[in-house]
């Protein structure tokens, strides 16, 4: 029976609409028989498309290799390195793809010797119909639109490099797809998303894009201004990037996501959670939102959505790393410090380099004073998000918890040159400041820490536990008033708030007003009985009014003494010659005299004695005693 090419051109088409249509099985059993019929390179390609698409990622490599057409065409080459990289086989990639620039040009070099003088096809066809194979081997490339085949070598490249911890030759795989594709969005977002380069890099970065899109290009200003959207997290080109877009645009979950980004960056995390919740809303497994959200949820407390969206995406993504991080941040919202790093742990299992989750892993280490491998999962997390400042932050954090103050301001600093906007940065440094008794730069960095946290609309939580270290500087600047007005703002705040309690009390305290200081005391203790600053401290304040106490009774006790020997003098008997003169004559004008000036001298006495109780009540009379 003979087959047609009237026939086979149509079962060609039947298996590209198969393969539209999702149906890949079907797909590769029409492209196999047509393979089977042909012999042509063309089928070849369409047969290990088609096992890709249907997750036979061996069979898809293994049929390109035994026809040698990784050798000798570039997509087949990088559907051959994609087949890999399913597979996580990350030195066949490198094998494919090459290593180094000087790879990629090698490769680029033998395509275009395949193009000039052609190879043999080394499948079994009949000479006659060589010069037709080869036409259909370049053929393959204008089907895929492998104009950019270079693009997409170097971004596979840039996996492999990435996947060995090369982070240095990942970036520079990227920026190369980048700038020969500006349009290659993957190798775009792996830059920006996994944070690979400084924000200074990225606008460099940024520049030269822009530089390699034509001017002719219809979409350049489009490109540019939504890559700046992305790539500007610290800054207001953003912003400024973000208003040029047109209105239906910043509309787009993308686009929002970014913007969200900045947000919290900027611990605005109130706003970032109303964008992010918008955008879940109309799209609720957005991966690119998704960080964000949980880590907003955790920021805000919201345990119960926490909760649901965990168990939404476990359900649907089991074998993500976004699904176990969720998890692993409800844990850790609830203080179930345990099962958090466990589940931190698998989802860095399942994602070697994402970021998000070695923060998480750090804080529940660091929470119960693991500071050994909470440094050490912070700075993994540093050395995977070289542009974010968080991993700084948490890192200084650590060494001031641990009394390292020089390598704590050291990387405070560095978080802070790259982001000046968020008051958590202000609010450690002004913690370590404090802690080294350099009081005026931590009042400094307390004040602009709180006039960020104001502006930024932060949890009242957040915004109290630095109102409550300002409390502390005043008392020791000797501001005792002062302190004590923080602390009333503090207690303000959170009212149910035992440190704002115990600082009010200590306020107190140092002002001398004992009975205040140990009312406030016991309030804080009863928010929090295991208080350690408040127990020992009402220690010493009931020592100190029982020792005011004591002083007013033994000044009391002295003044009546005082008083009773005067009205002693003046109750003694008289003499019995003058009583006898005034029995004699009681209502003589001598008699009446006498009387008179006694009760004046009484008087007098009487309201000396008072003066001296009342006196005795405030504690300057006790000084003049």
């Amino acid at each position: 029976m003979e087959v047609t090419s009237e026939q086979i051109q149509q079962l060609r088409d039947r298996a590209q609409g198969y393969m539209a249509a999702h149906s890949y099985r079907s797909a590769s059993f029409w492209a196999d028989k047509v393979l089977a019929l042909t012999s042509d390179a063309r089928d070849v390609f369409a047969v290990a498309q088609a096992y890709y698409l249907s997750g036979e990622y061996e069979r898809a490599a293994h049929i390109l290799i035994k026809h040698d057409l990784v050798a000798r065409n570039m997509s087949c080459r990088y559907l051959c390195a994609r087949c890999y990289v399913e597979l996580k086989k990350w030195s066949e990639v490198l094998e494919v793809v090459g290593t180094d620039d000087d790879d990629l040009e090698l490769i680029l070099s033998q395509r275009e010797l395949n193009q000039g003088a052609g190879s043999e096809a080394k499948l079994e066809v009949s000479q006659e119909q060589d010069s037709d194979k080869l036409s259909n081997i370049e053929s393959i490339e204008s089907t895929l639109f492998i104009e950019h085949a270079d693009s997409l070598i170097a971004y596979v490249r840039g996996l492999a490099h990435e996947a060995f911890d090369s982070r240095a030759n990942a970036v520079e795989a990227y920026k190369l797809a980048v700038l020969r594709d500006p349009f290659c969005t993957e190798a775009q977002e792996r830059i920006t998303d996994h944070q690979l380069i400084s924000p200074k890099e990225e606008h460099a970065f940024l520049e030269q894009v822009a530089a390699n899109v034509p001017d002719d290009d219809a979409n350049k200003s489009l490109l540019v201004g939504l890559y700046a959207t992305k790539m500007s997290k610290y800054d207001d080109a953003a912003d400024s990037a973000h208003s040029a877009l047109p209105e239906e645009l910043q509309q787009n979950g993308e686009v929002q996501a970014a913007f969200a980004q900045r947000l919290f960056y900027q611990a605005k995390y109130r706003e970032c959670f109303a964008i992010t919740t918008g955008i879940l809303d109309n799209d609720p497994y957005h991966h690119a939102c998704l960080p964000l959200h949980i880590a907003c949820q955790v920021e805000l407390k919201d345990t119960n959505g926490l909760f649901y969206l965990a168990h939404r995406l476990v359900d649907a993504y089991p074998k993500n790393e976004l699904a176990w991080f969720a998890v692993a941040c409800y844990y850790l919202l609830t203080k179930n410090y345990e099962n958090a790093r466990r589940y931190f742990s698998k989802s860095t299992q399942l994602n070697l380099n994402f970021g998000e989750s070695w923060i998480g892993f750090g804080h529940a280490f660091a929470v119960e004073g693991e500071h050994d491998q909470a440094m050490a999962a912070y700075s993994t997390a540093a050395r995977l998000m070289t542009a974010s400042h968080l991993p700084l932050l948490y890192i200084g954090m650590e060494h001031a918890q641990t009394n390292n103050h020089p390598m704590a301001l050291q990387y405070l600093q560095q978080a802070l040159a790259l982001c000046d906007t968020d008051a958590n940065v202000f609010h450690e440094l002004g913690c370590v400041y404090f802690t080294v008794c350099h009081y005026t730069q931590a009042d400094v960095a307390f004040t602009r820490a709180l006039e960020l946290a104001s502006a930024n609309d932060m949890p009242p939580e957040q915004i109290q536990a630095m109102t409550i270290n300002v409390g502390h500087l005043r008392i020791k600047q000797g501001d005792y008033q002062g302190a004590v007005s923080v602390f009333s703002k503090a207690r303000h705040l959170v009212p149910n708030s035992a440190a704002a309690a115990a600082g009010l009390a200590c306020a107190h305290h140092y002002l001398g007003e004992y009975e205040t200081a140990v009312e406030l005391y016991h309030q804080a203790l009863a928010l929090n009985p295991s208080h350690t600053f408040s127990q020992q401290m009402l220690h010493i304040a009931l020592d100190g009014l029982a020792t005011e106490m004591m002083e007013a009774l033994e000044l009391s006790a002295s003044v009546d003494d005082s008083a009773s020997d005067i009205s002693g003098l003046l109750s003694l008997e008289p003499p019995p010659f003058a009583m006898h003169k005034a029995s004699e004559d009681a209502d003589s004008p001598e008699r009446r005299q006498f009387e008179s000036s006694m009760n004046a001298s009484l008087v007098s006495v009487e309201s000396a004695a008072s003066a001296m109780d009342m006196s005795s009540i405030d504690g300057s009379f006790v000084s003049d005693v």
